[in-house]
């Protein structure tokens, strides 16, 4: 921690509580962008499962000809 206005390094309570704060706002960011790459997980999941029978179709109708 970074020393206290004081001169010392022990946290004054109101910096405690601002780290308590920071914290929990970082730990909010961190799950508010956590959802956000799990929808594009499943966005491209979902795509992936699409072009693999599309990829499927195309080789069967190639060895049909």
């Amino acid at each position: 921690m970074e020393p206290g206005r004081n001169g010392s390094n022990d946290p004054t309570p109101l910096d405690r509580i601002e780290r308590i704060i920071e914290v929990a706002n970082v730990t909010s960011d961190m799950q508010r962008d956590l959802k956000i790459v799990l929808g594009a997980q499943a966005v491209m999941s979902e795509a992936i499962v699409k072009l693999t029978a599309e990829v499927r179709t195309g080789l069967a109708q190639l060895a049909e000809a």
